[in-house]
């Protein structure tokens, strides 16, 4: 913690950055936009990549238009255009239309969403009622329902206890949103298990969300103000200003860099920086460099075990070439 007249410190995770969902889903795009340049052909995206208005904007600026919907797209791709479905995935009907259509189909599905579509396909094709823990309206949630029949989907307890659930003999099997807080899924599992005799439950939480999420209690633990930086939309980043929140800090979300306050800070203290999976270390980087030039800050790295490193000691993965200095 800072004490007075003590230099500010400012510490970012050794980890911030692009989750594995997103950079795969980027690279695809960014490959598209080379080849459709070539070939005199169009990029689109089936609703934003990921929930970062910044990054939209860069590849709006480069030539990627993205879609709202499947008439969206009737309307405005022709034959041979490039088409991206992002890494939350689509409904089982949308991807076979898509198929059936004469497009450069990419497939951005992240690994993991698509193992839940796999364990809850295979449930729902045993009988099985699918229980879904999750934002209803959440785009990788509406994609999971589209594999059971007739699943339940709730986003809390509370909600949970309301709904009115199959007898307790009904067999059923427990999947999860990506981004989900791991100990609010260990309650609802708990609860489910006094709820249910034969109950399969399957922790489908990314282990990035899940590594992010040990992170972001850990350094709000040892932080005076922690600053989250990500997509006010993003599912992942708000959670982890909720962590942050719970620890009881001082507690700003930012987008871009530029809405950081100096008014923020006195200048002694301990700084966190937390970032969503949608979030490019440039920018998590671009802010700890705004506080350095602002209160000669020293800036310092925390990895996964905790451990304090001097900046210097990090050698950070090449990322994406996306632009987010807005």
């Amino acid at each position: 913690m800072g004490t007075p007249n003590s230099r500010l410190r400012v510490i970012v995770p050794t980890t911030a950055g692009f989750c594995f969902g997103v950079e795969r889903a980027l690279n695809l795009l960014i490959q598209a936009l080379k080849r459709a340049q070539e070939e005199g052909k169009k990029v689109f995206s089936l609703g934003p990549i990921i929930h970062n208005e910044a990054v939209i904007q860069d590849l709006t600026n480069r030539g990627v238009e993205f879609l709202r919907d499947l008439n969206d797209l009737k309307a405005k791709v022709s034959e041979g255009d490039y088409l991206l479905i992002r890494s939350h995935g689509v409904p089982k009907e949308v991807m076979e239309e898509l198929k059936r259509m004469k497009l450069n189909l990419l497939d951005g599905t992240c690994p993991y969403v698509k193992k839940i579509h796999k364990i809850v396909e295979e449930a729902s094709a045993k009988g099985r009622t699918v229980l879904i823990f999750g934002k209803p309206q959440h785009p990788e949630i509406i994609g999971t329902k589209s594999y059971a029949e007739n699943p339940i989907v709730f986003s809390s307890i509370d909600e949970l206890r309301d709904l009115k659930l199959p007898p307790r003999t009904t067999p059923v099997t427990l999947v999860a949103q990506t981004t989900e807080l791991e100990e609010r899924y260990e309650r609802i599992k708990k609860l489910l298990e006094d709820m249910f005799q034969d109950i399969e439950s399957h922790n489908t939480i990314c282990y990035i969300t899940h590594r992010n999420q040990k992170i972001a209690k850990r350094l709000a633990e040892i932080s005076d103000v922690v600053v989250v930086i990500g997509g006010k939309n993003s599912s992942n980043t708000r959670k982890l200003k909720d962590i942050a929140i719970a620890e009881g800090k001082k507690t700003f979300h930012i987008t871009y860099p530029s809405e950081l306050s100096r008014e923020w800070f006195r200048g002694d203290e301990v700084v966190g920086l937390l970032s969503g999976a949608s979030t490019p270390k440039s920018t998590v980087l671009e802010v700890a460099g705004e506080l350095k030039d602002w209160f000669n800050a020293e800036v310092l790295m925390m990895n996964y075990s905790g451990e304090i490193l001097a900046e210097d000691e990090v050698n950070f993965p090449q990322e994406s070439d996306v632009s987010v200095t807005t």
